[in-house]
């Protein structure tokens, strides 16, 4: 039997080494609000029952407005072939938890990005496949650091690797949505109660209600659920977009949904730890989230 090792592939696995400014310059011609969304859409496939053979993953990265392009996407798939004839022992892929997440905090951070980026994207090259390869190669060589140290050892060298490429993305892929849904709003339902019904905290509660611009604890859960719960999708891929209509309550909508919405002041509080999608999880873009 034949046991091959999960790798993801680099952007050095099939271009060559990378300029020090190259992501930067594909940040740039591809725009804030695209990589944001693709970067999302592409972590809702890292879960167990969304995944998609490589291939057809590496398909969605030259589909654009309806477009295939075919000459781009023809030379990934041949490097990939040869670069699984090079490491037959490897089972490759392109989508890494980690990647993906460093990759949206660091376009949140960058300052000089426009939102539809510079109209030099070259499409048929994959210019988002080649930035997501680069952050890939940033994790490849954080791995090799940690397997060049872990063997400087000879104590259980094969366990301190393991542990050195661990990264809790079962937070992302083995989660099961429907307990962790139910949980979190019994425990909200217990927290409101709690501070509706303590006069300690009587200043708190007022201050959270204000702060949501709403009247009741039963009014503030009600929104809650609507913008941060309905919109899951827990049995396929993809991403939701949520429009505020221009009527009576599209101010207060879109007060409430701000007080969800990451920034990249957010993103610069958290650099390893990601507790800036945690806490607030909504994409803000013009008109939508």
């Amino acid at each position: 039997m034949t046991v091959k090792v999960q790798r993801i592939i680099g952007y050095s696995d099939l271009f060559g080494k990378a300029d020090v400014f190259y992501r930067r310059v594909l940040a740039r011609r591809i725009g804030r609000k695209r990589i944001l969304q693709f970067t999302a859409l592409m972590l809702t496939y890292c879960r167990r029952s969304t995944e998609r053979p490589l291939v057809e993953l590496v398909h969605m990265f030259f589909t654009y407005k309806d477009s295939f392009h075919t000459l781009g996407y023809a030379e990934v798939v041949a490097g990939i072939h040869r670069l699984a004839q090079r490491e037959p022992n490897f089972d490759f892929g392109i989508l890494s938890e980690e990647s993906l997440l460093n990759l949206y905090m660091a376009t949140l951070r960058i300052e000089d990005l426009t939102e539809e980026g510079n109209e030099l994207e070259d499409r048929n090259s994959g210019d988002m496949l080649k930035l997501l390869l680069i952050y890939n190669d940033d994790l490849l060589k954080r791995f090799d650091n940690a397997k060049t140290s872990a063997y400087r050892y000879s104590d259980r060298p094969l366990l301190r690797t393991i542990f050195a490429q661990q990264f809790p993305h079962y937070d992302i892929s083995e989660i099961e949505y429907g307990k962790l849904i139910f949980v979190q709003c019994y425990k909200l339902m217990k927290l409101l109660d709690f501070l509706e019904g303590n006069v300690r905290y009587a200043g708190l509660y007022a201050h959270l209600l204000q702060d949501f611009n709403v009247q009741s604890k039963e009014e503030f859960f009600k929104a809650i659920g609507g913008a941060a719960l309905s919109p899951l999708n827990l049995s396929k891929p993809g991403i939701n977009e949520m429009i505020i209509h221009n009527n009576a309550q599209s101010k207060a909508n879109a007060l409430f949904l701000d007080k969800l919405a990451h920034s990249a002041v957010d993103a610069d509080a958290g650099p390893t730890d990601y507790r800036a999608l945690r806490d607030k999880p909504l994409q803000k873009l013009p008109g939508e989230y």
